[in-house]
């Protein structure tokens, strides 16, 4: 028996009804929500901010031009963590619950680079989120002033302010800056105010575990009945099926976060390796490819070769853990930009199971320049001659 599972309304895939259990623990302890609709036998599992509300405010009279462009492009941003954005006009509504914001831009034209004034009305059990906010702005190079402001608004209120330049060329990408800041930040104050893990709105932690449905699978009980005409094409397609099929999943599930230093990004997760064929896969020989080489360096749980029988993890199954390939391993990767990882002892991954390399870090530095910052993996797996790439990169832009 299987059970749907989706994550505020969009389908995920599906879970064995035998792990349920074990997979509601995992969901419960990383901070989701979860909600049964037995009628249409499926799990809702929703996000850990997802009864939180951010309510925009404007007055009667003000008019803002680039409001609804802030609007949309800050719901993006917080797509998946289930926040509430609600718009409402005057402050009559407003209230200590929700996080309360307005915005209203104005054109300066004795300034050549945007800059963002914030207004706050905070009380000490709200502070942090000036704090959190300020520190994802000065991140992103975005220019702010914050300033304290009284006023009869219930805390928390944030009053935002942009002051734009005339025939500003850039502006998509400032307009993408200045959001994803203030959502990065207004999810960090959230996290911390209600005790929840940067997890518990990240769905990509589920996948692990739920069987992928192709909308285009057909059952055999329902395909086509071959005529005897057909019956040589029916032999060779019984015989193509018998075949092994060597399959696999492959994806990162990580988080980027500012450095105590201000000239780094810190990119930390999980890379998942998820058998969906119906034989075995052994030893998996990782390469994560970096770009541009001279920014990103890759570390974490990733043992030096020559240490690796010392200071992996004893087990009752022998060493576990992973390492570094070559011995000169960050000489190549300094010229190539490919780090080559692979287990420490055999490693097998059976029929439907997962393996990973948990809490890889990078340490990506802070160019001169604008540039994007991507790093991609394969898995090969050398006694089948077979690899697969990963569904999904890493990139950050500066």
């Amino acid at each position: 028996m299987k059970i749907n599972v989706k994550y505020h309304h969009y389908f995920l895939g599906e879970i064995d009804y035998t792990s349920m259990i074990s997979f509601s623990r995992f969901c419960e302890e990383k901070g989701f929500t979860l909600k049964w609709e037995l009628e249409e036998n499926t799990l809702l599992i929703m996000s850990g901010l997802s009864h939180q509300t951010i309510t925009f405010f404007t007055e009667e009279k003000q008019q803002s031009v680039f409001l609804s462009d802030f609007i949309k492009s800050f719901k993006h941003i917080l797509l998946d963590t289930g926040i509430t954005i609600e718009e409402v006009r005057g402050t009559g509504t407003l209230t200590e619950k929700n996080l309360n914001m307005k915005w209203f831009d104005t054109m300066n034209e004795h300034i050549t680079i945007p800059k963002v004034n914030i207004f706050y009305n905070l009380s000490p059990k709200h502070k942090n989120v000036k704090t959190f906010l300020e520190n994802q702005l000065e991140n992103l190079e975005v220019e702010f002033v914050s300033k304290k402001e009284k006023n009869n608004l219930p805390s928390p209120t944030l009053v935002v302010q942009c002051e734009l330049p005339p025939d500003f060329e850039n502006f998509q990408t400032w307009m993408n800056k200045v959001s994803l800041g203030f959502g990065a930040g207004i999810c960090r104050y959230l996290c911390e105010k209600l005790d929840k893990s940067i997890l518990s709105f990240s769905p990509a932690s589920l996948i692990p575990f739920l069987h992928r449905v192709k909308p285009d699978t057909i059952d055999d009980e329902h395909a086509p009945i071959k005529t005897e005409d057909n019956s040589d094409a029916a032999v060779d397609k019984r015989h193509i099926s018998s075949k092994t099929e060597l399959n696999a999943e492959v994806f990162f599930d990580y988080t980027i976060f500012p450095s105590t230093s201000k000239n780094q990004f810190i990119a930390s997760g999980d890379l998942y390796i998820k058998n969906t064929g119906d034989t075995e896969l052994i030893n998996p020989l990782i390469c994560m490819k970096v770009q541009p080489t001279e920014l990103i360096n890759v570390g974490g749980q990733i043992l030096p070769p020559e240490v690796a029988d010392v200071l992996g993890v004893q087990s009752s199954t022998g060493m576990k853990g992973w390492k570094f390939m070559d011995s000169d391993w960050f000489e190549k990767a300094q010229d190539r930009g490919e780090y080559w990882i692979g287990p420490i002892e055999h490693l097998r991954i059976p029929v439907g199971e997962i393996s990973s390399l948990p809490r890889f870090q990078l340490t990506i530095e802070k160019p001169e320049e604008k540039v994007e910052a991507i790093i991609r993996s394969v898995v090969f797996f050398q006694d089948k001659n077979v690899s697969f790439p990963s569904n999904n990169d890493i990139r950050f832009s500066f």
